[in-house]
């Protein structure tokens, strides 16, 4: 074959070639690229539309934690559907199906969701977000003690939790809000020797008017030893100290503090808040269990049921009832009562101190509600008739003085609540037949009380702690 001819063929086959490739980019009728330009949303597709609703799925309680779902109505397609779900606006990375669960993040979380489907052009999200609270999720001791280190954030018990014995650092000065869900925290045996910090409880200090812990059941023992630290102590269940909230909570928690010191200072002890500051209050909250010191001599120690002091007109302690016994033998100044063991600017109202005896070493500084007899407010209070301070049974007492109105523990335990429900001046509110967060007291009987309390013991308990 001569060369001429050689080239002239080589010419036609790149030709030919190159027009089955140019033939190739052309969309045809039913080829592959063709059908694929028309599913990539052409204006001839139509708009997809409906309404996009997100509603909690499963294990999504008030805190945290929990499954999504993308719930679909009124749409002009069936289906199927992808999704790509959003927080605050922007895409949460591989969050593509139809449910989505939420974690403890930072914030409240602002979600929605992205629905696509094929064959139609556009998209349909959420109008309005769904909004996840700005509460974390406890379950454990790990949790419980990590508070520490976001002191004002909203958190909320998702379980009982019992404590390793002599593992947990109380809490530090807490700002947020703990809610307790109605569930209980045992905190075991927690000895502290000669710990650094003045402030001793499940929470060191509830500080600020908007500092909370409420719906909370804290059961264990509480053990101070002090043979080198000599500094003013603040002991209670909840709390050390309080300028914040405290309200429908129990404790059948025993406290105990042996120091040893030469010239030992201050001890404030509460069955639930060691000393109320502030703005502080206590509502709707009981104490059981017992208070015991061994102290050596020239201290002072304040002891009640419910808190060991209080200083500020602004403070109260209302609808709280204790059944605390206090005792005392070697504190020479020791100011101790049923309900608060010494009042400055306090107002106690509405509240009954229960326990059978007192022991201090100061009975002029000793009554059934408080120690003293402060310039305050002391309104509608009522004490256990037969309770002895120093193994001696006071006489004269009122609803308005130290040792509060004489109350027969008979009364006190009716099985349908009747003396609580109608006692003059309390209007009401232990009355109420609704349980709740609100109206939190019940009575049960006997099989139902809860752990801890004696089983004929009806007095009024939190509507979590039984069951009705």
């Amino acid at each position: 074959m001569n060369s001429q001819r050689q080239h002239f063929l080589k010419y036609l086959l790149l030709g030919m070639t190159l027009a089955l490739v140019f033939a190739a980019c052309e969309p045809m009728e039913g080829s592959f690229e063709a059908i694929k330009e028309k599913a990539g949303g052409g204006d001839d597709l139509p708009e997809l539309t409906g309404t996009v609703t997100i509603t909690p799925e499963s294990g999504h309680g008030p805190w945290i934690r929990g499954i999504l779902k993308a719930e679909i109505s009124e749409s002009n397609a069936s289906g199927p559907f992808s999704y790509q779900w959003k927080r605050g606006g922007a895409n949460i990375s591989g969050a593509k199906g139809e449910t989505h669960e939420v974690g403890n993040i930072n914030g409240v979380q602002n979600i929605t969701v992205e629905v696509k489907c094929g064959g139609y052009k556009g998209y349909i999200t959420t109008a309005v977000p769904y909004q996840v609270p700005n509460r974390i999720g406890i379950y454990n001791q790990t949790q419980l003690q990590g508070i520490s280190s976001a002191l004002g954030r909203e958190y909320i018990l998702a379980n009982d939790i019992t404590l390793d014995d002599d593992s947990f650092t109380p809490i530090g000065s807490f700002t947020g809000k703990f809610d307790g869900n109605a569930k209980t925290i045992n905190m075991g045996s927690q000895t502290y020797e000669d710990f650094s910090n003045q402030q001793i409880g499940l929470f060191s200090n509830i500080s600020g008017n908007t500092a909370e812990v409420k719906n909370l059941r804290l059961t264990g023992y509480i053990r101070v030893i002090d043979t080198a630290y000599n500094s003013i102590r603040y002991i209670g269940a909840v709390a050390g100290e309080s300028t914040g909230t405290i309200r429908n909570v129990s404790a059948n928690v025993r406290i105990s503090v042996s120091r040893q010191l030469t010239s030992p200072n201050e001890l404030y002890i509460g069955g639930i808040v060691g000393a109320m500051q502030g703005s502080s209050l206590t509502w709707n909250c009981y104490s059981t269990n017992s208070i015991i010191t061994d102290a050596s001599n020239n201290g002072r120690l304040y002891g009640g049921g419910i808190s060991g002091y209080g200083n500020s007109s602004s403070a109260k302690i209302e609808f709280c009832w204790s059944n605390v016994e206090i005792g005392s033998s070697t504190y020479s100044t020791y100011r101790a009562g049923g309900i608060i063991g010494l009042v400055y600017s306090l107002n106690v109202n509405r509240s009954a101190a229960l326990q059978g005896q007192i022991w201090t070493s100061d009975i002029d500084w000793t009554g059934r509600i408080s120690g003293n007899e402060p310039g305050t407010a002391l309104t509608n209070n009522y004490a256990n008739s037969v309770m002895k301070l120093n193994n001696t049974t006071p006489t004269g007492g009122a609803a308005t003085d130290k040792n509060g109105a004489d109350i027969s523990l008979a009364e006190t335990q009716d099985t349908d609540g009747k003396w609580w429900k109608n006692t003059a001046g309390w209007s009401g509110a232990w009355g109420t037949t609704v349980a709740d967060e609100t109206h939190p007291w019940v009575w049960g009987t006997g099989s139902n009380r809860p752990a801890g309390m004696s089983r004929p013991d009806n007095r009024p308990v939190l509507w979590f702690e039984v069951t009705q």
